[in-house]
Order: structure tokens, then sequence, then C-alpha cells
């Protein structure tokens, strides 16, 4: 009914309902790092994805020329010289309007507690990793020991916490003598899934569309 009903979100002048999500590099409400940039799109039965990666740098300036630094630190700058969060984000949203030549309709930030809060709604969130993931330089939560494991495989579930309270997001596998990693060092939980960019066959193009699987599935 949100999209299609009687209470469905105006899709704007374009027909199409978009959405710029972002995600922060902070454990609370913060304004940190937006590490994950994401423009979501609807039209008919159709679903659109784009990620911006987080290096990116040189964003054109609506006002005239460009910004400095990168795409992951212009909110937080413009916070910590004053600016409220609610007009950063805002600031935000019409660059990567002006950015992208496209009409957003709404924006939503969500920050490393609040995924892992929408994630237990809804959870098991079933995805397919195509590769597996040795991350060590990923941390589940401080002051866990750094590293996860995903194993290579299809229908994998993911929840809020490990279940049964494991705590296997600790960088256990690490120790594993008997390749491939023992399944009791897997790694169930949603929020190291969707950060790791490290280790083999990682990087941020791998994470931005390990991300979009992940959105898809939920």
């Amino acid at each position: 009914d949100r999209v299609t009903g009687v209470d469905a979100l105006s899709p704007g002048s374009d027909r199409r309902l978009t959405f710029l999500f972002m995600g922060s590099d902070a454990r609370n409400s913060a304004i940190g790092r937006l590490d994950t940039v994401m423009v979501v799109s609807l039209k008919g039965d159709q679903i659109s994805m784009a990620s911006i990666p987080r290096d990116t740098a040189r964003i054109p300036n609506p006002a005239g020329g460009v910004f400095g630094g990168k795409v992951n630190g212009l909110v937080r700058s413009w916070v910590s010289g004053g600016m409220s969060r609610d007009a950063a984000l805002a600031r935000f949203e019409t660059v990567m309007e002006n950015l992208l030549r496209i009409q957003i309709d709404y924006r939503a930030v969500v920050w490393f507690n609040g995924l892992t809060t929408l994630v237990g709604r809804v959870d098991p969130i079933t995805v397919n990793i195509p590769n597996e993931i040795r991350d060590p330089k990923q941390v589940d939560d401080y002051p866990d020991e750094w590293g996860v494991y995903f194993p290579r495989a299809t229908s994998y579930n993911l929840y809020d916490y490990n279940p049964s309270g494991d705590t296997r997001c600790d960088g256990a596998y690490k120790f594993d003598q008997n390749p491939p990693v023992d399944s009791t060092f897997w790694c169930h939980r949603a929020l190291p899934f969707v950060r790791s960019r490290k280790g083999p066959n990682n990087n941020d193009w791998v994470r931005a569309k390990r991300q979009q699987g992940f959105i898809f599935a939920a």
C-alpha cells in the first residue's frame, strides 16, 4: 500500500519513486562518514539500484566548482562546520540529485545499531554468497577480535546477531588449521556482512554489489 495503495508515497513528477540510502559508520546516531551511498528507484515492477563508491572525489557543487574531499565525508564536514544534521542531509540530497541528474523523493540514513534493529524485525535474511569472505580488518563489535568469515554459499541466513548468542564473528577462523573453515566459525550477523571490503577478492565495488543484493533479499 505504501507503493501503490491509497497511502502510497509520492513518486514526484518523474513518476519514479526514488530513495537516497546512506549508511553512517557510527554505532550511535552521530554523523560519521557515509561509507554507503545508494540510490534505489522503483517504477512499476522494476527496481534499479546504483552505489557511489566511498572514495569518490571532486563531487560537483551545484553552486559551482567541486567539493574538496571524498563523498563519504561531505555531510560530516558540514555538520562539523555548524550546519544542523537535517540541513546537511538535505544539502547532500540536493548534491546527489545534481550529480546524477535525477529526482530523489525520500532519503534515509542508518547507523550500525539502526541496521541491526531493522534486520531483527525481518530476519533471517537469506542471501547467496558467490565467494567466501575472509576479512581480517573487519570487527563485529568492540572489543572483539578482528576478522570475520562468511563461506561461499547459497541460501545463507543472516540475522541481527548470531543465533543462540554465538559470537563467531570474532576472528576465530584465522586459527583454523583445516580449511575449508569449520562451520562453527561462520559469521551469520548481517552488519559485518554488508560492511566487509577487505581480504581476497573483496573491495568497495564488491561490497556495493553485496549491499544491493542484501537489500533486494530483505
